[in-house]
């Protein structure tokens, strides 16, 4: 989704600045911002709530980190999959997790180590 959104914005701004005057008022540029706003946003983190899921899955059945946080993983996708925009921020949920996730098995290989 980040490399659909991004072809689509470079393509957005090379019309922009090889069109002639009249582009901006006729609503193009609008409906192209719309458009990698709505894909970038909106799919973008509905494919992470699907990620988030089946790392969930992958980390339950290989029990490389504590189980609470699989099913913290569970429950976040859902918030993603299921929030239509109603809140900005939550899109901040997916680089949390991920940060949780990383932290819980560096913290674990460094106590194997010991």
């Amino acid at each position: 989704m980040i490399f659909t959104s991004a072809a689509t914005a470079g393509g957005l701004i090379q019309v922009l600045l090889n069109a002639p005057e009249g582009l901006v008022p006729t609503g193009a540029y609008v409906l192209g911002r719309a458009q990698v706003y709505q894909t970038m946003n909106v799919y973008g983190s509905k494919m992470a709530g699907v990620f988030m899921f089946s790392t969930s899955t992958i980390l339950l059945r290989t029990e490389v980190v504590p189980r609470w946080i699989a099913f913290t993983g569970y429950a976040l996708g859902i918030i993603l999959l299921l929030s239509v925009g109603i809140v900005v921020w939550v899109s901040l949920v997916f680089p949390l997790w991920v940060f949780l996730v990383s932290t819980a098995i560096l913290l674990e290989n460094l106590s194997s180590r010991n």
